[in-house]
């Protein structure tokens, strides 16, 4: 494939601050904003059969996804997926930092906080790898998290089904495949809980 589908896939569907702070953006595949809102706002069992997958990895936890309300801006969705492909670039991010939210209905009642702080709720993010076959060593496409205290990084590869669950407030960037890979896409989901 040279290209994400176009029904559902969108170069631009996805935006990345092209340096933290920076005002430039880099405009990435996505998905569209139909494709967003189906998944976000109507029933599918797949995604609510995922959502009890959840629940029993953690069943002293209410898991639920989290209301973009929570971020101040209602056009953060709680599903969000890319697919990078050679030549784009992403800047490491993190999804949400609670002790950074805007004003908004959640930090009226939950108050700014260092998430995994007792007693408030722990944001976090699934992340779901989508390819049917994705060869690493050839193609690259991994994501990189930055350990906060010491600066080392890891490389996660992006295995098939995998699903990879951290801390919101984790540092990590997409890396794009390598030259090798063409213009295959490497297919995420990333469901905020």
């Amino acid at each position: 494939s040279q290209a994400p589908a176009p029904r559902r896939w969108v170069l631009g569907g996805l935006v990345d601050a092209t340096n933290p702070g920076d005002n430039e953006q880099q405009h990435n595949y996505g998905l569209t904003s139909d494709a967003t809102n189906d998944i976000c706002y109507h029933r599918h069992e797949a995604l609510e059969e995922l959502e009890v997958v959840f629940s029993s990895l953690f069943p002293a936890a209410l898991v639920s996804r989290l209301d973009g309300s929570s971020m101040g801006d209602a056009s953060v969705t709680p599903l969000t997926a890319n697919a990078p492909v050679y030549g784009d670039t992403y800047q490491p991010h993190v999804d949400a930092d609670p002790t950074n939210l805007p004003p908004s209905p959640w930090t009226d009642i939950y108050g700014r906080y260092p998430n995994r702080a007792k007693g408030k709720p722990r944001l976090m993010t699934a992340l779901i790898y989508l390819n049917q076959q994705w060869n690493t060593k050839k193609w690259g496409g991994h994501t990189r998290v930055w350990n906060s205290i010491s600066g080392n990084t890891v490389d996660i590869d992006p295995i098939p089904g995998r699903v990879v669950f951290m801390d919101q407030d984790v540092w990590h960037s997409v890396r794009a495949p390598n030259i090798r890979a063409g213009k295959c896409p490497r297919y995420s989901f990333a469901c905020k809980l």
